[in-house]
């Protein structure tokens, strides 16, 4: 099984129609420091809610390709995709190499802001792939033409909406995430240059 990354992920719990914020892990000081400037900067912004929890990697005994998230996108890739300003990807990755995981906020020009995550999982199995798009229930939408396989899906928790787009590309899969429900054309078209960079 793949390192689980100490992390702090802030999720929807759904309770009786009541939606009560969970963290889960411990954050890294560069998350904590991530975390803190987002909030003088975007007084708005919240962070990226995350998705279901990822499977487990059943080719965990293969040595892992050490991928860093935040080397495939840049935050000009991201600001022309949702404008405003982007602060510098904040990175956290598994010590085995099996998961990296890169976070971006985005402050629009009327202070509003959202968070940006790119999750890249190495070396998993078609089996992983398919457990990974059971995990949700929220209905999903097959993509075209985007790496081997590739959906996307529109997930609610409570007040808050968030775009996810999972693309498998041999035995890489990643995930894009935004706090906003926008569609999954800009995703997309970052999911494009984050196959050209694999």
């Amino acid at each position: 099984m793949g390192t689980t990354l100490n992390r702090t992920r802030v999720i929807g719990v759904v309770l009786g129609g009541l939606t009560l914020p969970t963290t889960i892990g411990c954050s890294s000081s560069s998350r904590t420091s991530a975390s803190s400037s987002a909030g003088r900067q975007v007084t708005s912004a919240k962070p990226v809610a995350s998705g279901p929890s990822s499977p487990p990697n059943s080719n965990s005994s293969r040595p892992p390709t050490r991928l860093s998230a935040c080397t495939l996108l840049t935050t000009s890739d991201i600001r022309i995709r949702f404008g405003g300003t982007v602060t510098a990807g904040s990175p956290t990755d598994a010590p085995d190499g099996s998961e990296s995981i890169c976070d971006w906020i985005v402050t629009k020009t009327d202070g509003s802001g959202m968070g940006v995550q790119l999750d890249v999982h190495s070396h998993r199995s078609l089996s992983d792939w398919d457990q990974q798009r059971r995990i949700n229930p929220a209905p999903s939408q097959t993509l075209r033409a985007t790496g081997d396989d590739a959906f996307s899906q529109t997930v609610k928790a409570g007040p808050q909406v968030f775009d996810d787009l999972w693309v498998r590309k041999a035995s890489i899969n990643f995930r894009l995430e935004v706090l906003a429900d926008m569609g999954p054309a800009p995703l997309e078209s970052l999911a494009r240059i984050v196959l050209s960079r694999l």
